[in-house]
């Protein structure tokens, strides 16, 4: 059976998409709207329950924002419960309630600044009654920034801490392409670019 699901994704996501062969199907993932999924056993939308709404693949359902997940098998069958008033988000994971002191996202988790982390948990795993932002440490000895994810502190790009010995690449210096470069010095030249790229190249093909 699990074989045979897979089959049935593998010809919807791959093989749909191709004109010849989508003419023949009623429906796709796109054509269900917010408040339905892509049944792929099936080839067809089939409704998401109460509180709930389109998974962003369009292949399952998730709780609406302020809802959490009370069961979930495998996003086919999902039962909701909306989170009380004190503690109105969701966690990243989707099945707790937790309070957002720095608001909320659009899809209903909590949000934090930029360069701070979210903990929705203590160090032993037990769900805090409410968020906390933790501000990454960028000064010296420390150096670390929050990740692209927001979810724990890295140590910040080296280029950040050659020029400006912090996290920050602030004026006059110049950032760009997530480097930070000296002002005197200004952007590299596009034959340094061009060098650099060859000499990686030659390295790759060693």
């Amino acid at each position: 059976l699990a074989v045979h699901s897979l089959l049935h994704t593998f010809c919807v996501f791959t093989l749909l998409p191709l004109p010849s062969l989508r003419r023949n199907y009623k429906h796709r993932p796109a054509d269900c709207g917010a408040d339905r999924y892509f049944d792929s056993s099936r080839l067809a939308c089939a409704p998401c329950g109460a509180h709930q709404r389109q998974s962003a693949g369009g292949s399952s359902c998730v709780c609406e924002p302020g809802y959490r997940m009370v069961s979930n098998n495998d996003g086919f069958s999902v039962s909701c419960e909306k989170c009380p008033e004190d503690m109105s988000g969701v966690t990243q994971d989707g099945w707790n309630c937790i309070a957002c002191p720095k608001g909320l996202t659009p899809n209903g988790n909590c949000k934090c600044p930029n360069n701070e982390i979210l903990v929705e948990r203590s160090m032993d795993g037990i769900l805090l009654n409410e968020a906390l932002c933790i501000h990454c440490n960028g000064s010296e000895q420390s150096f670390s920034a929050s990740d692209a994810s927001g979810s724990r502190c890295i140590r910040c790009e080296k280029t950040f801490i050659q020029v400006s010995k912090s996290c920050d690449c602030s004026n006059p210096n110049i950032l760009t392409g997530g480097l930070c470069f000296l002002a005197q010095e200004g952007l590299p030249e596009v034959k340094e670019i061009i060098a650099l790229w060859l000499c990686f190249e030659l390295i790759l093909l060693d």
